[in-house]
């Protein structure tokens, strides 16, 4: 049994638009520019979905890791200043989606 709120978030409209507007943008751009143009705007609209996607990979990410630093935190006492390198490597996770990235592309 699906709930209400489950279908209102999957059949709105608002979410198709947003997704379609950087599509028709792009294709407006290719057809009334060079090429030289529609590249350097390609690149640009990528990384900022790749900021984008990386944004929302860290915010489903930290509160699970969050949530561990803090049991981890709560059991074994003695080592509670080792959550100062847990939050060091919560503030590394965009570069380490780059770097990966970086590795599969060469």
């Amino acid at each position: 049994m699906i709930s209400p709120i489950d279908d209102e978030v999957i059949f709105r409209t608002e979410s198709c638009t947003v997704s379609i507007l950087p599509a028709l943008f792009y294709i407006l751009i290719c057809l009334k520019t060079k090429a030289d143009t529609q590249i350097t705007i390609g690149a640009i609209m990528t990384a900022i979905y790749a900021l984008v996607m990386s944004m929302i990979q860290v915010l489903f990410f930290l509160p699970s890791v969050a949530a561990t630093f803090i049991v981890t935190d709560r059991l074994h006492r003695n080592e509670m200043f080792n959550l100062l390198h847990g939050f060091l490597y919560l503030i590394r996770i965009p570069g380490d989606y780059l770097l990966v990235t970086y590795a599969l592309c060469n």
